[in-house]
């Protein structure tokens, strides 16, 4: 059975009339399916949950909507060695799609996803803070791009370039206005339990599974979401208007040359920083808080998806 999850918020509404035509699609091939509007932030994961539970069954879920809606299935499965997952992208950054190469096209996705020759066994990532504990498909991370994603979150700039189509700008704008006024960190990371780094004035950290978030920044060029690790990025020690003039060479993935940018790769990263920060799982900041200790693992288990 398929089950379709659907933001049709998505894109300042727009979702609700692509997935009109998808239905059509549907009806037009006689396919059987059952489908599921999201109401409000959090809803996809009760829905997720609810689809997975009480069944031993094979489930595939298809989710319409953006990385954000992605990211509550994901927290919302019960097993995910039960389920196969499929996408159709209609957010604003959609930095999973972009990092897995899927289709802008909805017509070309839907029928791959109906008719799969082609499986991935996908990593995901899980976040540990405080009591809380989420997985994340894309990235995470604490300090300056966790409150880029704050900021974005709650702007009606966002909602504004989405009507217009210029959505995937939002973040880059936002994220010129903090390099202004973010403070730096003193913090120590630990890689895989053995390797201790002690950093000073840390500007940015993030942990990645695909290479791309914020509508398009290649932080982490070498993640590869089905190698079983975690990509790190960690800006040190840079002054703010250096900062401002190396954030477009990370559209490329150039970043990486600068001395005050470090690149790792690990199973497990746990980041204690002297100050409490805000944290963002998929680019979702909503209600998480501000912690200064925040554990990142990549899970055993791994999620089949459709590639087409």
């Amino acid at each position: 059975m398929y089950h379709f999850v659907i933001n049709a918020h998505a894109k300042s509404r727009l979702g609700h009339g692509i997935w009109k035509n998808i239905e059509q699609f549907l009806e037009k091939k006689e396919f059987t399916y059952k489908k599921y509007f999201t109401r409000e932030a959090g809803h996809a994961t009760k829905v997720a949950r609810q689809i997975t539970s009480g069944t031993d069954e094979d489930i595939t879920i298809v989710v319409l909507g953006g990385d954000g809606t992605l990211n509550e299935v994901l927290n919302g499965i019960r097993d995910v060695e039960q389920v196969t997952l499929g996408y159709i992208p209609i957010g604003s950054s959609n930095d999973f799609a972009r990092g897995m190469g899927i289709q802008k096209s909805y017509r070309m996705q839907i029928e791959k996803i109906l008719q799969p020759t082609n499986f991935i066994d996908l990593d995901y990532g899980v976040a540990t803070f405080g009591e809380k504990q989420k997985r994340f498909f894309v990235s995470s991370g604490m300090g300056f791009d966790a409150a880029v994603c704050h900021e974005v979150n709650h702007s009606k700039l966002k909602k504004l370039l989405n009507r217009i189509n210029f959505g995937k700008l939002t973040y880059g704008l936002i994220a010129v206005k903090q390099l202004m006024g973010i403070p730096y960190i003193d913090g120590t990371i630990l890689l895989d339990d053995t390797k201790r780094i002690h950093y000073n004035k840390i500007f940015f950290s993030a942990v990645h599974v695909q290479k791309f978030e914020g509508g398009g920044f290649m932080f982490c060029p070498k993640a590869d979401p089905k190698d079983g690790y975690l990509d790190l990025c960690v800006a040190e020690n840079i002054a703010r208007w250096k900062a401002l003039c190396i954030l477009p060479f990370a559209k490329k993935g150039k970043h990486v040359h600068f001395s005050e940018i470090h690149t790792y790769r690990c199973k497990k990263a746990v980041f204690e920083m002297n100050k409490r920060q805000y944290v963002h799982v998929d680019g979702e900041t909503k209600a998480h808080g501000k912690y200064n200790k925040v554990t990142f693992e990549t899970s055993p288990k791994k999620i089949r998806f459709i590639a087409g």
